[in-house]
């Protein structure tokens, strides 16, 4: 089977990406707030836009957000489901090749997405995008290992999916470049732990929206099947907490 290119592999995944995937803590944006310093009006860029699930939060702070995209059943669903009010801005484009000027962002977000980009250019892009002084976030939540519920979770999707595992660490590894990358002040990782409650379909719906689950009925059939095994074994009142912990590294381009 031929791996699809990063920017593909999320189509046909748009509708349960957006229904089911998770946001992230709010105290994740108040540390960017904190960290980048931005205020009301500031140019914010979310890189790997999706459905825009992590840039809605950013633009009801009260920054101008702009969303970097290149699938296109992501910026379908995004433009189907994102308040109009809320002004977002996309463009469709690769994050090593943003069609805006140099120094024209106060802040660049990436959630979930930095591992799909190739690092060393990426960064090179967001240096050149951002004002001197402006900061960049890469963030990830990842499922809490040694929960019960999210531990059968995991070896379903283990079990079921196309190499899962690999990806997942790799995903995990991905925002350590950016602690000893070039060119890059005060950078720093931190952590927020946060949950999200789920029903049956949740559950199913999650793991539906993976780029890395079965392609084949037969396949998706079985992996639903375990994951109502297990939501049913673990639920109470009819929901269960899928646990996790968003990881955030950040730093600033140098002033000069």
């Amino acid at each position: 089977m031929t791996t699809p290119a990063p920017q593909e592999r999320f189509t046909g995944l748009a509708e349960p990406y957006a229904r089911y995937r998770p946001g992230f803590p709010p105290a994740a944006y108040d540390f960017i707030a904190e960290f980048a310093g931005l205020a009301t009006g500031a140019l914010v860029l979310d890189v790997g836009f999706g459905t825009g699930i992590s840039a809605q939060p950013l633009a009801e702070r009260g920054w101008q957000v702009i969303g970097i995209e290149p699938n296109d059943d992501m910026l379908r669903t995004a433009r189907q489901t994102l308040p109009s009010k809320l002004g977002i801005r996309l463009i469709q484009a690769a994050a090593e090749q943003v069609p805006l000027p140099d120094a024209s962002a106060d802040a660049i977000v990436a959630a979930q997405a930095f591992h799909w980009f190739r690092p060393t250019a990426a960064l090179a892009e967001f240096h050149r995008l951002l004002k001197p002084g402006g900061s960049l976030f890469l963030m990830w939540y990842e499922r809490a290992d040694g929960d019960p519920f999210n531990d059968a979770y995991t070896a379903a999707i283990h079990r079921h999916g196309e190499g899962a595992a690999d990806l997942e660490r790799q995903r995990r590894l991905a925002g350590t470049v950016l602690l000893q990358a070039p060119g890059w002040d005060a950078a720093c990782r931190h952590e927020f732990t946060h949950e999200q409650r789920l029903d049956e379909e949740g559950v199913v719906g999650r793991a539906r929206s993976i780029s890395y689950g079965p392609k084949s009925e037969a396949g998706l059939a079985a992996l639903a099947a375990d994951l109502k095994a297990a939501f049913q074994h673990y639920h109470q009142g009819g929901t269960v907490a899928m646990k996790y912990i968003t990881t955030l590294y950040a730093a600033r381009r140098p002033e000069r």
